[in-house]
């Protein structure tokens, strides 16, 4: 008789998923960016097709925006347009990355 796989100590994806949020209320508020980036950062990385990717690259390019990391924000921003081209956030950025190049 097998007995069941045990339980994980705690789920990942809850903690990530609670980072993210947490990132973006930072973003939101504009405090504490460098830590919001390294939350979104973190969770791309470790799930970058996770539940949250859309909004934490999203908000990876206004965190980085915000620091004043323009080629990085521009970066996230190309990277999030190719990821999630129909979604309603790719034309916003579509738009910002247009005037970008202008300048």
């Amino acid at each position: 008789i097998c007995a069941p796989p045990p339980k994980p100590p705690a789920n990942q994806l809850d903690r990530d998923g609670q980072a993210v949020l947490r990132a973006i209320t930072l973003v939101r508020e504009g405090r504490q960016l460098d830590q919001a980036e390294r939350l979104l950062s973190t969770y791309l990385e470790r799930r970058p097709s996770g539940s949250y990717a859309e909004e934490a690259l999203f908000f990876l390019v206004l965190a980085r925006k915000r620091l004043g990391k323009h080629l990085e924000a521009q970066e996230a921003a190309r990277a999030f347009v190719t990821r999630f081209p129909s979604s309603s956030r790719a034309q916003r950025l579509r738009s910002w990355l247009s005037r970008t190049r202008e300048r």
